[in-house]
């Protein structure tokens, strides 16, 4: 009880000590100072004058004042050690880390400066530093106990000469254990076998010396890590492994030839192993130097490409890549099989302006290529002009070439150097530039290459865009309304730029742009607590942007509630929604036990209701604004809707919004019939008539099969007609 009483008083002191010296450090006021001087103390013979002691450093005393609180009880984790028959093994060394928290949180508290936060912050890094690691051995039955450790997770690792531990609880055995106080953890002390490596040259003779690499495993990754290296000299090295998969690589010199060998040893049981004989071939290099005329400085490629064994001289493959030279035009491929190799010099990413040929048989190669002096018809000349024609310069120009595979260059005058590719460039082809300046938008260029020599790309004034909504999105229930301006650039990509309305936001600026035509994207996003956010795309149309400021109208529409009631007699499970404008494409939702399905944050338009899982597929018509309960009434699927014309139904009369239902004057019945008459439109080599409703009027039109490509019904939807 006495003892107890103790301990409590220490933690009770060192609280109060830990509290005032917080408390001095942030609100304390300063000592006043002192109105006279202290009398000078005496200096007794034989000893030196007192000197006063430093004040500690704050973290010091912090440091003292934790090692002085009696601590409190922590936890015991426990183990066993045993070998692979099962023999508990003693003296084994185990080393339990905590696995730290890494948000920063603690380098935060200090950056603000607050001595409060500081001292808080230190404590815990001191406890922290104190209980970093904790130790133990196993005793004569392989157990182990380490105490004194926090309420956190902790890695444990077992170490023992000549055994590699690993967790007996994994299905791939992991050198380590991760546990919390009270755990008990179980390794497995697999024995290490003594491998003998030995390293032979071609003529069966040993290296002076060399280099060995071994890594376990055989998978990709393992091929990604190198493993370490060691240093091996004849006749061979004794390596310390563990069971399972090796990979062993060397390399070593020998007469200023690199020689390299690789090979794979499993290592299992208890059978004696044979040496590792690793057979080391020669591997050459090819090195050089590129000469560039005078007054180039940009950057030289060199390709390598090896001879194939086909008789066709076109018969090169460049698996050896290819680098850049240095800036002393150096280059140097090494690590070759004996062999015939070319070696192409270019100003250019692919290409060769100079080859040459190198036979690779018992020694490194040398080669020197000099390029050629820059002829007119290698480039073509770019300027990038602002309206009043003076030359935009500097970062916010961007400009992509598309002249096979040759390579653009930026002048110090603004202008632009878009060479061809010697080895693909040919002369009667069209190329093409796209040209992108910050602040005006983009545009393109194309020419031939006989005739032209330069071009001018002149960007007019900027267009800019303000976009106004006729009603905020708070006011309609939105969480926000993106409006995005998109435009097709090269290779068919598409470049935007958007905004994000919020709250009661009304408009907003967009631009600058290069003016021309622009898909205008409005889609609205929705709180819903039961499915969280919902998108809604509500319109999709190309509006045409003009120098100078545009003014962009956008309609927010009001959102609807739509419930349907299931007759339980359907037996289904479930509803889709489909929209027959721009908009919601496909929704589903499932039947309640209540036979309700219920529909959110619909826009207005035109819907079917589609039940995927009945037995004879059937729809029902759907207007919003409407009824906002409905019953689900569905009717016979006998004819198609065109979604998108364009695409696999492009070359077809066919429209958007036009319903086919029928075939060769042929109504379908039903999605059996309409199906069977598709078939015979795809097998048929003459055109076929088509009964097609397009607005009020039903039409006929000829369709060729010939134009319809691929999975041309993702572009129809079945509905009833």
């Amino acid at each position: 009880m006495l003892r107890t009483a103790f301990v409590g008083l220490a933690a009770l002191a060192a609280g109060a000590a830990l509290g005032l010296l917080v408390w001095k450090e942030r609100f304390a006021p300063p000592a006043p100072a002192p109105d006279r001087q202290e009398p000078l103390r005496p200096v007794i013979a034989g000893h030196p004058p007192a000197v006063e002691k430093a004040p500690e450093p704050l973290q010091a005393r912090i440091e003292s004042l934790c090692a002085a609180a009696p601590r409190a009880a922590r936890g015991i984790i426990t183990g066993t050690v045993v070998t692979e028959g099962g023999a508990p093994l003693a003296d084994v060394h185990i080393v339990a880390t905590p696995l730290q928290d890494t948000d920063g949180d603690q380098e935060r508290l200090i950056a603000k400066g607050d001595t409060a936060s500081q001292v808080l912050a230190l404590v815990e890094a001191v406890r922290d530093a104190r209980a970093w690691t904790r130790e133990a051995r196993t005793g004569a039955r392989g157990r182990f106990a380490i105490g004194g450790l926090d309420a956190r997770s902790y890695e444990l690792r077992a170490s023992a000469p000549g055994y590699e531990c690993v967790c007996a609880y994994d299905e791939a055995p992991e050198p380590m254990a991760c546990t919390k106080p009270g755990g008990d953890v179980a390794f497995i002390a697999i024995e290490m076998r003594e491998v003998a490596v030995v390293l032979r040259l071609p003529d069966g003779a040993h290296p002076r010396q060399g280099t060995i690499r071994y890594r376990r495993g055989s998978g990709s990754r393992s091929a990604r890590e190198p493993g370490p290296s060691i240093g091996w000299l004849p006749p061979r090295i004794l390596l310390q492994l563990a069971f399972g998969q090796w990979a062993f690589t060397a390399t070593a010199e020998q007469e200023g030839v690199t020689h390299e060998g690789a090979t794979r040893v499993f290592i299992a049981g208890r059978a004696p192993l044979a040496p590792v004989e690793i057979e080391l071939t020669p591997r050459f290099s090819i090195g050089g130097r590129v000469l560039v005329p005078d007054g180039e400085d940009g950057q030289v490629h060199v390709r390598l490409e090896e001879r194939d064994d086909s008789d066709d001289p076109a018969g090169w493959v460049s698996h050896a890549g290819s680098q850049l030279c240095g800036a002393d035009g150096s280059f140097a491929f090494s690590s070759l099989d004996p062999g015939t190799y070319r070696v192409s010099a270019t100003r250019f990413l692919h290409g060769g302006e100079v080859k040459a040929v190198v036979e690779l048989a018992d020694r490194p190669a040398w080669v020197e290529l000099t390029l050629p002096p820059l002829r007119r018809s290698d480039y073509v000349a770019l300027w990038v002009v602002d309206p009043r024609g003076a030359p935009l310069i500097g970062s916010d120009v961007q400009v992509r070439g598309h002249t096979g595979y040759g390579v653009d260059e930026r002048r110090e005058d603004g202008s632009w150097r878009l060479f061809y590719d010697p080895d693909y460039s040919l002369e009667d082809e069209e190329y093409s530039a796209s040209v992108t300046v910050r602040g005006y938008g983009r545009k393109s260029v194309s020419w031939k290459r006989p005739e032209t020599c330069e071009l001018v790309v002149r960007f007019e004034e900027p267009a800019m865009a303000r976009i106004v909504l006729d009603a905020p999105p708070a006011q309609r229930g939105l969480a926000r309304l993106k409006v995005a301006l998109r435009a097709s650039v090269g290779d068919g990509m598409l470049a935007d730029e958007a905004h994000d309305f919020e709250g009661d936001a009304g408009e907003c600026l967009l631009g600058p742009f290069a003016p021309g035509a622009y898909k205008l994207e409005v889609t609205a996003v929705l709180d819903d607590a039961c499915q969280g956010e919902l998108w809604r795309e509500l319109s999709h149309s190309v509006v045409q942007l003009r120098s100078g400021m545009n003014a962009i109208q956008v309609a927010v529409p009001e959102f609807h509630r739509l419930l349907v009631a299931v007759d339980p007699s359907l037996e289904c499970d479930a509803l889709e929604l489909w929209s027959l404008d721009a908009g919601i494409t496909a929704e589903y939702t499932d039947v309640g036990e209540d036979g309700l399905a219920e529909f959110r944050a619909l826009p207005p338009g035109n819907y079917r209701l589609v039940a995927p899982d009945l037995r004879v597929p059937g729809d029902m018509a759907v207007t919003i604004p409407g009824p906002a309960e409905v019953r689900f009434q569905p009717r016979t699927m006998n004819a198609l809707r065109v979604r998108d014309a364009g695409g696999m139904l492009d070359g077809t009369p066919f429209r958007a919004g036009d319903t086919i239902v029928g075939i060769g004057g042929t109504r379908f019945a039903d999605m059996n019939a309409l199906l069977g008459l598709l078939a015979l439109l795809e097998d048929s080599d003459e055109p076929v008539k088509a009964n097609v409703v397009r607005g009020n009027e039903e039409i006929v039109v000829e369709v060729a099969p010939s134009a319809l490509s691929g999975d041309y019904m993702m572009s129809l939807w079945p509905l009833s007609f």
